[in-house]
C-alpha cells in the first residue's frame, strides 16, 4: 500500500487512514504511536467495525478495504471523527448511525452543517435524537462542496473524492492548508482513484 510518512496526530492522520479504508490499495501511515491516549485513535476501531482491514506494527498504521459493514457508533469521547465517518459511512451501502447524544449548540451547528455538506454531494444523511443517520449507497456524486469554511468539514470534503464518480469542488481550502500545510501534498501522494 501507499506510504505516508506522519507525525503522530491520530486525528490529522484520520482521514488518510479513512481513505485506505475505501480505496483498493489501502494506506499506511507511519509515526503514530498505538498505545496512544489520543482519543481520535479510536478511528482504528471505528474502521474495523465497518470491515476495514487493520494492521499495526510498531509505529506503522496500514487500513485497507473488506467487505463493508454499516455502523453504529458511540462518538461522545471524540466528536472531531464525525465529519470523516459521515461520509466514510456515505461508503458503505445501508444505514450507520453515528450516535452522539449529548451535543453544545456549537456542535449541533456543525452536525446540520455536516448534512448540508452530504447533500451538496448527493448523499442522504439526517439529525435524529441521539445523532446522526446516513443512508449510504456505497458512492456520493460529486459537486461543489458546502463546507462554511470549517476545516473539518473540509478534510471530510477531500475524502469524499474517493468515493464520488464526479469532481469534488472544495472552496477556500487555502484554510485548511494553514493548519496542516502538508495535508495536500500528502494526500496527493496517496494515488488513488479520487475526484477533486
Amino acid at each position: 500500500p501507499n506510504s505516508i510518512p506522519h507525525e503522530g496526530d491520530w486525528y490529522y492522520a484520520a482521514p488518510f487512514l479513512c481513505a485506505g479504508a475505501l480505496a483498493g490499495k489501502g494506506v499506511t501511515v507511519t509515526g503514530l504511536q498505538t498505545d496512544s491516549v489520543q482519543n481520535e485513535k479510536s478511528i482504528l476501531f471505528c474502521l474495523a467495525l465497518a470491515g476495514a482491514q487493520v494492521k499495526t506494527k510498531k509505529e506503522n498504521v496500514s487500513v485497507s478495504k473488506g467487505e463493508t459493514y454499516p455502523i453504529y457508533i458511540e462518538l461522545k469521547t471524540c466528536p472531531r471523527l464525525m465529519p470523516l465517518l459521515a461520509v466514510t459511512a456515505c461508503g458503505i451501502e445501508g444505514k450507520s448511525t453515528l450516535s452522539f447524544p449529548v451535543q453544545t449548540e456549537g456542535e449541533k451547528e456543525k452536525t446540520a452543517a455536516l448534512v448540508a455538506l452530504i447533500a451538496s454531494l448527493g448523499g442522504t444523511a439526517k439529525i435524529i435524537s441521539d445523532g446522526l443517520e446516513i443512508h449510504g449507497t456505497g458512492a456520493l456524486v460529486g459537486g461543489k462542496a458546502q463546507v462554511n469554511e470549517d476545516p473539518d468539514l473540509m478534510m471530510a470534503a477531500v475524502l469524499a473524492s474517493v468515493i464520488s464518480t464526479s469532481p469534488v469542488e472544495i472552496p477556500k481550502d487555502d484554510i485548511l492548508t494553514r493548519i496542516f500545510p502538508t495535508f495536500r501534498a500528502e494526500w496527493n501522494r496517496l494515488q488513488i482513484d479520487q475526484n477533486h
